[in-house]
């Protein structure tokens, strides 16, 4: 109460002081979610005529880093009380007290500091929302604090659906940070903002059950330690710790080698955590125990049955990568990862053998059993600490330049350099100098473009292609879960892609089976270098996946304008709504419906059973470009050597993973499941040619 009030005092004050009908603009600051939070108010006759939010850096539930309907909240209701955006708490929380702060700006005010008030000794559980592995389902965590003598003295961090990885290594972080410092003013942990919110929000909680002002708390500054210079030695430094390089460090420990690690993020929260935890592999004892056989030269040649059109592709990079694929699924499992299933990446040829083993707890499995695998061997591990130099001696590399939270100015010298930092889908500026053409509607995936850095300053060549990793599929900010089919999208534990309809090119043409894995389909679309791509249903699909059709009716475009879905009673009135020519939609529609009469696709071969007409009314659903990583990265040899534009080595360099894979890709990706293959495999490669070096 007291705090409306005083928001309708300043408000009052705000009118008296505009009454002159001059316009007036206000902007002041909060912490968010991941970062500072702006909110800008013009003012004119005593009214907030319009508000503008921004938090480049959040990236909570429900809204990302668009805070547009918050400052509608607060055009509407002409306050900074606002109701805010169920699952993002933290953000709307930072916009009210950066336009409660802006309101009193306006009225000659300062605003006043949060008073500190007593808790009550005792035991208090919250919950909050927090990080889930697959983006769409709402996962929390729950914590309990001890209060004593006004302070929190412990904090037990209880369930919590986030992975082992991101969340479990954040939250003990966490506590241990607001037991130590008596305050919620941290910043983010590196790699768990999403954790970080979750965390501080159930924190929040807390100290207002116990009778504390949470805003008192989150203003307490908190005290870092003076950098210092730190000197260090090992034999091979690795640097990111995804599959490619956790794989890197412990091969490397098993040969003999010192080895320290250095991890940008706080966590492990690589493209490897994040995903579903599907590895290739062929003549595996999974397979033979489940009756599938394989060999490794088949999965060579599906593979490449695939990439064989892509010309940039490098056929023995690949073929190393089908022939590792053995002893790397034995080599997980002598680490600590449990592979639970098989999976084929789809029903059809070359996709169909069941080569995916996947493992346990997704991708997080592989990252934490290879982690603590890597710890117990005896290795150094630094997190939150990237890598920003390399040292160079003579054209070969000679260690590596990093610094951490405090500052500190870190040299470690070292025999080799093993770089598996990720892509650089995760910096946006990055990104698009490497690809101008692409218009994504979305960008995903991990890292921040520091291997294509480092690389360059070692005089590294970096293979670029004119695409990314990405799909053409029917995405939306409004899933709040997982829909009965997702058309575009691949097969996976959670996803059943949608077949009985039509899957569109930008151009309103038929060119895929829809049955097929979406690749194939993808691949027709970059061929025509279109942005986006269309399904359409009809009657039939809307009575049999209505949930599907409500999404696609509600949603629209996060990145542009445009809706998700459209419902018309014709074809021409949908061509009009799309900017599809209205003839050739017609034209593919009437042709696909003879096709379903007929009971047999002559033109794609989709099966029977999934040939429905489409028929009035008509559902057309938005299929935009989806980019899930990069391909660009550092050239290399059979020996993961990163090698100059001439072809030589560079004496100590080695790349692996997903920063190294510009010569392995194709448009038309293989499937789940390659990525952990080839990045696994090159780093344990890279860390046998280093470790066989330090003998010489």
């Amino acid at each position: 109460m007291k705090k409306t009030l005083s928001l309708f005092l300043a408000l009052a004050m705000l009118f008296s002081l505009t009454a002159s009908g001059l316009a007036e603009t206000y902007t002041a600051t909060a912490q968010g979610f991941g970062g500072e939070v702006s909110v800008t108010l013009n003012i004119e006759d005593g009214k907030i005529v319009s508000a503008e939010a921004i938090g480049d850096s959040e990236s909570s539930p429900f809204l990302g880093t668009d805070l547009s309907p918050l400052a509608a909240q607060i055009v509407e209701a002409q306050s900074a009380d606002i109701d805010g955006v169920a699952g993002a708490t933290v953000t709307a929380n930072a916009v009210k007290a950066a336009a409660a702060a802006a309101l009193a700006a306006a009225a000659g005010e300062e605003a006043a500091a949060p008073e500190a008030t007593d808790m009550a000794d005792g035991e208090y559980t919250a919950s909050a929302p927090s990080f889930g592995r697959d983006g769409i389902d709402v996962k929390t965590v729950t914590l309990t604090a001890t209060v004593k003598d006004n302070a929190i003295t412990d904090i037990k961090v209880g369930e919590y659906g986030d992975t082992p990885a991101i969340g479990g290594m954040a939250f003990p972080i966490l506590a241990q940070k607001v037991v130590d410092s008596q305050s919620l003013g941290m910043d983010a942990i590196t790699g768990a903002t999403v954790s970080t919110a979750g965390f501080k929000a159930a924190m929040t909680d807390i100290i207002a059950q116990a009778g504390g002002n949470p805003d008192e708390w989150k203003a307490r500054p908190i005290e870092k330690r003076a950098a210092e210079t730190v000197e260090m030695d090992a034999d091979i430094v690795v640097i990111g710790a995804g599959i490619a390089g956790l794989s890197a460090a412990v091969e490397a420990k098993d040969q003999g080698a010192n080895v320290i690690l250095l991890e940008k993020q706080a966590v492990l929260g690589s493209s490897t955590t994040r995903s579903e935890g599907f590895v290739q592999g062929a003549d595996t004892q999974l397979q033979r125990d489940n009756g599938v056989e394989d060999t490794e030269e088949s999965l060579f040649n599906d593979i490449m049955e695939v990439y064989a059109s892509e010309p940039m592709v490098d056929a023995e990079l690949i073929r190393k990568a089908a022939f590792n694929s053995t002893e790397l699924i034995q080599f997980l499992l002598d680490n600590g990862v449990v592979f639970n299933h098989l999976e084929a990446i789809s029903k059809n040829h070359p996709r169909n053998v069941p080569r995916n083993h996947c493992v346990e707890g997704g991708g997080g499995g592989i990252t934490s059993a290879l982690y603590a695998s890597f710890l117990a061997k005896g290795g150094t591990a630094l997190l939150g600490t990237p890598a920003t130099e390399l040292i160079m001696n003579d054209g070969a590399v000679a260690g590596v330049k990093a610094t951490n939270e405090y500052g500190d100015d870190i040299t470690i010298h070292a025999k080799s350099v093993i770089l598996c930092a990720g892509s650089y889908s995760a910096n946006p500026e990055l990104f698009h100098k490497l690809h101008p053409d692409l218009v994504p509607e979305s960008i995903s995936g991990s890292g921040e473009g520091d291997s294509y850095y480092l690389s360059q300053q070692a005089g590294a060549e970096f293979v670029t292609l004119p695409f990314a990793q990405m799909m053409y599929y029917f995405y939306s900010n409004a899933l709040t879960g997982w829909p009965s089919v997702i058309p575009g999208a691949p097969l996976t534990s959670q996803i059943t892609p949608a077949t009985d309809l039509i899957w569109l090119d930008g151009g309103a043409k038929r060119v895929a089976n829809e049955d097929e894995f979406c690749f194939d389909f993808i691949e027709k679309n970059w061929e025509g270098r279109y942005t986006e791509a269309w399904a359409l249903g009809g009657a039939q699909f809307a009575a049999d996946h209505p949930d599907v059709v409500e999404i696609a009716l509600t949603s629209k475009l996060t990145s542009r304008e445009g809706d998700m879905g459209y419902k018309t009673d014709t074809l021409d009135e949908m061509a009009q709504l799309t900017g599809l020519d209205a003839e050739t939609l017609k034209a593919t529609v009437a042709r696909y419906n003879e096709l379903c009469d007929a009971g047999k696709d002559a033109d794609f071969a989709k099966p029977a059973e999934y040939m429905k007409r489409v028929d009035a009314p008509y559902y057309m659903m938005r299929m935009p470009l989806i980019v899930t990583d990069g391909y660009d990265g550092v050239k290399i040899d059979t020996n993961a050597q990163a090698l100059r534009a001439d072809g030589t080595p560079i004496q100590g360099l080695y790349a692996a993973g997903s920063c190294a894979v510009g010569n392995m890709s194709s448009v038309r990706y293989y499937g789940c499941g390659t990525s952990l293959l080839i990045g696994g495999t090159y780093g344990r490669i890279a860390a046998d040619h280093a470790a066989a070096q330090l003998a010489k």
